[in-house]
């Protein structure tokens, strides 16, 4: 992030960012305390954001009507959300080009893919598995009909993640295949150790003793 003068005023109202965090709304006071929580959590941002409310408080309180104008068709023709927060982040510029395209690049599937995983951060697990299952069929879908998708380390990591949700509800044996098939897409010893440590937990002392005499079982944790 690159140092910047100040855009617009430093407001006494502030406007209240919903939607963003399960726990509370948050609340911005400038338009450079807006950009960051743009930035910062652009995995959960969805079309509630293009609103008349949030371009009447760019414009009104913090002053910067400039802007304003340039949203408002956004917003009355609903617009494509990246654009509509990328020309906030490039109006600011608080950040260098390389960062905003980078929040302007993230596909579908891995915004819904981080979404999911703040579900399973809130230890959310019942209903992050369901939407884990939903992202694999949509995945198997898109595959089928020939489109462009992520790198294969992204389906590695929402089989990882379906684990380590599993594994919160202590589903261990379920969880140890989905850390299995993890692996096996994507051969990283990270998703073999939690594979080792969700077995662990599923199988009697007895058990593990000839399972896993070999190796470790390390901690579990979302990729």
């Amino acid at each position: 992030m690159k140092a910047s003068l100040c855009v617009g005023e430093y407001c006494e109202n502030a406007y209240n960012v919903e939607g963003l965090d399960i726990l509370s709304n948050i609340r911005v006071y400038s338009m450079e305390e807006l950009c960051y929580c743009l930035k910062e959590n652009a995995f959960l941002l969805d079309l509630s954001i293009m609103n008349d409310k949030l371009v009447d408080w760019i414009g009104e309180e913090c002053k910067v009507w400039e802007l304003a104008k340039q949203l408002y068709p956004m917003v009355h023709k609903q617009g494509s959300l990246s654009v509509f927060v990328v020309t906030i982040l490039q109006y600011v510029g608080m950040y260098d080009p390389e960062e905003i395209l980078q929040v302007a690049g993230l596909s579908n599937l891995e915004k819904r893919k981080s979404q999911i995983d703040y579900m399973v951060e809130k230890r959310k697990y019942a209903a992050a598995i369901r939407g884990y299952d939903m992202l694999l069929e949509t995945w198997n879908h898109l595959e089928q009909e020939g489109k462009e998708l992520p790198a294969g380390k992204v389906r590695a990591a929402i089989l990882h993640n379906k684990g380590v949700a599993l594994t919160g509800l202590m589903f261990y044996g379920k969880a140890a295949y989905y850390f299995n098939e993890a692996w096996k897409t994507d051969p990283d010893r990270e998703h073999l150790d939690a594979y080792l440590a969700a077995k662990r937990m599923e199988l009697t002392e007895w058990s593990w003793q000839g399972y896993g005499r070999k190796h470790g079982a390390p901690g579990i944790r979302n990729r």
